[in-house]
């Protein structure tokens, strides 16, 4: 977690901050070069930042429930605290606070806090409204990122879908200048210096226009997989959470009165729809979908990069499992852009690149194309806009959840409910939270590779293009 997570969802009143505008529609226009290089920085810039949100909102969420479990203990299980529990209360507040700026004692005893140490609680009861009061704002603050999150993906993808057109124009430019190439080659290898992982695919480097013009080919139907049949997948694996927790009785749940039907019914669909995402690439590849320490793993093709796009999810709970078990077990699902390999491999600095032939140049850009068609494509549907509108459903019935949570949570006589109302908000925040998660990865970052592995055939064939001089 930044340092700034835990500290401004104590100091800040406005958590929301700045809402980012994305415009209706995309005006094409023409940009320098430039231009066109500083749009690229923005875009991974966003892409990192959402990265980073993410893991802000996971980490936050583990000091959340930490701090949850503290408070119900506080409440039922101390009567008069003695200099032991003082001692310990302290050092597990410490441990909520650890790596960001904010005072252990403050996260106890809420953001007005002028103390230094619980001594002055040793022999009565400690007030856990403090306590609360934190992680409140802890929470509060999970939302508000969570929303930073889907706007940072939406300015992404509008920046994507402004830069495909301006790199199929070039491609087309490119590829009359190769058909109209009459000189022979003069320089028969030309030296790369930069982005040695984008000639790369399990760890091996492709050196000639032939290889690599084969890899981009392989690599293209991972993108189609992912911007077609994955982003189905995933409007309805929003959909079917949406309605889930619509139709959720929070407080027979939380009153122990009964086990909510729906949630058996969410686990019978999320299955089925995780599976198929999960099945969508093992049909790319001999491999099966198998299971690796209680999960259901598969794997893509290998991508140019040196990248796969991995699949997992925890496998489900039995049928007549608690629903915590069920939305857990749910919320583990993820679908990433990783390392191809586990070698710890260096690649080299530098690569001897054979100057390519027109029919290899030609080639290659053609498989660039292949790799833009399928993010083109994503950008123009509704899938992003689906999926928003599943995020905000599901954000809005959280909150409708929360909010019957919070009346047991404000009951010191009823220790289960509270701990069963923790319990029940931290594992829909996650539900919530891997939704979002979906929509970003792996369709943006595969959407940033792609456009890095189109510029970079283009950038080679023009480097080949200059050892034409004879």
């Amino acid at each position: 977690m930044r340092r700034s997570f835990l500290r401004a969802s104590l100091e800040e009143d406005n958590i929301g901050g700045e809402v980012i505008a994305v415009p209706d529609s995309v005006t094409e226009v023409e940009l320098s070069p430039m231009e066109e290089a500083n749009d690229a920085v923005e875009t991974q810039t966003l892409l990192t930042e959402v990265t980073a949100d993410i893991a802000e909102v996971e980490q936050a969420t583990d000091v959340a429930e930490s701090l949850e479990d503290l408070a119900i203990i506080a409440d039922s299980d101390i009567k008069a605290v003695t200099p032991t529990e003082a001692a310990l209360i302290e050092t597990a507040a410490g441990l909520a606070a650890a790596g960001t700026d904010a005072d252990p004692i403050q996260v106890i005893e809420g953001p007005q806090s002028e103390g230094t140490s619980l001594e002055s609680y040793i022999g009565r009861r400690l007030s856990t409204e403090g306590l609360k009061d934190t992680i409140q704002r802890i929470w509060e603050r999970i939302k508000a990122v969570l929303k930073k999150i889907w706007e940072k993906v939406e300015a992404f993808f509008y920046k994507i879908f402004g830069q495909i057109p301006r790199l199929r124009k070039a491609i087309e430019k490119l590829k009359d200048r190769i058909g109209s190439e009459t000189r022979s080659v003069e320089d028969k290898r030309f030296t790369v210096r930069s982005n040695i992982s984008l000639l790369t695919v399990d760890d091996v480097v492709k050196k000639n226009g032939k290889d690599l013009a084969t890899a981009y080919a392989k690599t293209s139907p991972v993108f189609a997989t992912t911007f077609n049949g994955v982003a189905k997948n995933i409007k309805e694996i929003g959909k079917q959470v949406n309605e889930t927790l619509g139709n959720f009785d929070t407080d027979a749940f939380i009153e122990n009165k009964s086990t909510d039907a729906t949630t058996s019914e969410l686990q019978t669909k999320l299955s089925g729809v995780s599976g198929g995402l999960i099945a969508a690439y093992t049909k790319q590849t001999a491999n099966q979908t198998h299971s690796r320490d209680g999960y259901d793993v598969s794997v893509s093709e290998s991508m140019v990069g040196n990248k796969s796009v991995v699949a997992t999810v925890k496998q489900s709970a039995d049928a007549e499992a608690d629903p915590i078990s069920v939305f857990s077990s749910s919320a583990t699902l993820r679908v990433y852009v990783t390392r191809s390999t586990n070698s710890t491999k260096e690649l080299p600095d530098t690569v001897e690149f054979e100057t390519m032939n027109k029919g290899d140049m030609l080639a290659l850009l053609d498989s660039a194309i292949a790799i833009l068609n399928p993010i083109e494509a994503y950008n123009r549907s509704t899938a992003l806009k689906d999926i928003k509108e599943n995020q905000k459903k599901i954000s809005d019935k959280t909150e409708k959840i929360a909010q019957t949570a919070r009346k047991y949570g404000s009951d010191k006589d009823s220790s289960l409910d509270n701990n069963r109302a923790a319990l029940l908000f931290s594992s829909i925040t996650r539900l919530s939270t891997m939704h979002a998660n979906l929509a970003k990865s792996p369709s943006a970052d595969l959407a940033a590779l792609g456009l890095s592995l189109v510029r970079n055939a283009m950038t080679l064939c023009e480097e080949s293009l200059r050892q034409y001089k004879k």
